[in-house]
């Protein structure tokens, strides 16, 4: 998969086959200065895109208050800082 977008609250990637709306995924972001493994989300959309299929995620932590967690609320925020930071 390639990533499109991302942000705290969710990202886009170009997946070879289509997954479909209501899938639950674990994600693993690795990186040189932060990891953060088994991030639960849910697939939203995904719809014909370039090569693929591109497939919108929410992570789980931001869907109900339950599920939040700081920990990785912090850890997707600097994800998204250091990815702004490469994409712009």
């Amino acid at each position: 998969m390639t990533c499109l977008d991302l942000n705290r609250y969710g990202m886009a990637v170009l997946c070879p086959r289509p997954v479909e709306p209501g899938a639950r995924l674990f994600m693993d972001f690795a990186g040189k200065y932060i990891r953060e493994s088994r991030v639960g989300a849910k697939v939203v959309e995904c719809q014909p895109f370039q090569t693929g299929y591109r497939v919108s995620v929410q992570f789980s932590y931001c869907l109900d208050k339950k599920g939040y967690s700081r920990t990785v609320d912090n850890a997707l925020s600097r994800i998204e800082g250091l990815y702004s930071r490469l994409a712009g």
